[in-house]
């Protein structure tokens, strides 16, 4: 069922559970945040939704980041690979050697940086 839309002027359930914990304590009795959230914002809330909510807050409060996203890694994130130039038994041309050298560099410090080492190096 989808939600409702919000008009603004109602809190959710969930804000006013955060209000209640700030002002009575996370680990306040449930009976006692029943009464606060319906005598301050007029919202019934049963008491398993309170607990609900606290268990929501307390897992949101503790990891503290987002969770990661499911899924292998990419290849670069991997432990132990390294992004090196593949080394041929075949004797390359010095030319693509450099090319091959360069392009790790490239790989590891991106290419603006790579540029700006070269300039530096050949200013005319």
């Amino acid at each position: 069922m989808p939600r409702k839309p919000n008009d603004g002027k109602t809190p959710s359930k969930a804000s006013c559970y955060r209000d209640a914990a700030t002002k009575l304590g996370a680990d306040a009795d449930l009976d006692n945040v029943q009464k606060h959230i319906q005598d301050n914002f007029g919202i019934f809330m049963e008491k398993n939704q309170i607990s609900q909510y606290r268990s929501l807050e307390n897992n949101r409060v503790k990891s503290g980041k987002k969770k990661k996203k499911p899924g292998r890694k990419p290849k670069m994130a991997v432990e132990g690979a390294v992004n090196e130039p593949v080394k041929s038994t075949v004797k390359e041309d010095p030319i693509l050697q450099f090319v091959g050298i360069v392009r790790g560099w490239e790989d590891k410090m991106g290419a603006i940086n790579v540029k700006k080492v070269f300039n530096a190096l050949y200013k005319s």
